[in-house]
């Protein structure tokens, strides 16, 4: 049921990109990638953004070794209402195939090991999916001169947390998050996240539990980590300033701070 419903919304998306719907033309390649406040203005009314985007992928390695190769078709859409009194609502939602790929999932014989980079074009924790997707960002947005702040499922930009969007689907965090005009070339960020959903997955969870999505290296004494699944944090505090100085804005300070309760800090 829920393949179908995939297949029927993938469709649905790529028609609206491949006709002469109302979107956002200019960044319509990009668009749904974007953070909001990239795309919108106060005032301004709704809009309809879309992304088509298709990534082939191949390792080919020595003689001995599995060689591996992989086709990827994603679309997304997303649509931002106009500012009524400074808030706005946006709501994105994406799918993925796997139009023909080598089986990402058995081990090689020689080492044991599964695929490691044509399956990030999918779903790494569920690699025998041909078919993902679903709703990513949904928020509630307030705007105020050249600030705003932002409650929900998200893209955001900052140094550490960011959306990486190398592959099919970028990071996405959930929470809270503004950013604030101070002066006129110093911006204040500040933000508290409470779940993430890790690019090249299709699952929501909180912060504990999507540390460890990706493969997890060794310890200081070279054993296998295992530390997926073991942690626990009440979520992540953010902080960051960035200004421009100069009489042509030629020099850029940027300070930022990261919190991941009970884990760790930088």
């Amino acid at each position: 049921m829920r393949e179908a419903f995939l297949s029927i919304l993938f469709f649905f998306i790529s028609s609206i990109i491949l006709g002469q719907s109302k979107f956002d033309k200019k960044n319509a390649s990009i668009a749904h990638r974007l953070p909001d406040s990239a795309l919108q203005k106060p005032g301004e009314k709704g809009v309809l953004t879309a992304d088509l985007r298709y990534l082939f992928m191949a390792t080919d390695n020595r003689q001995g070794l599995t060689d591996y190769a992989a086709n990827a078709l994603g679309a997304g859409l997303k649509y931002t209402t106009g500012n009524f009194h400074g808030f706005s609502i946006g709501a994105g939602i994406y799918a993925c195939i796997n139009i023909r790929s080598s089986v990402l999932t058995e081990p090689d014989p020689l080492t044991g090991q599964i695929n490691r980079y044509e399956i990030t074009l999918f779903d790494v924790i569920h690699p025998e999916k041909k078919l993902v997707g679903g709703i990513g960002e949904l928020f509630l947005k307030y705007r105020w001169r050249d600030s705003y702040v932002s409650i929900g499922r998200q893209l955001i930009n900052t140094p550490f947390i960011n959306m990486q969007d190398g592959r099919m689907r970028p990071n996405e965090a959930g929470g809270v998050y503004a950013e604030m005009r101070a002066a006129k070339k110093i911006k204040i960020s500040l933000g508290y996240l409470w779940e993430m959903l890790p690019r090249s997955t299709n699952d929501w969870g909180s912060i504990s539990k999507t540390i460890g999505a990706y493969p997890q290296g060794v310890t200081v004494n070279g054993t296998k980590s295992g530390y997926a699944g073991s942690l626990k944090s009440k979520g992540i505090l953010m902080a960051g300033v960035n200004g421009s100085f100069g009489t042509k804005g030629e020099l850029n300070l940027q300070l930022s701070e990261v919190f991941v309760e009970n884990i760790f800090n930088t």
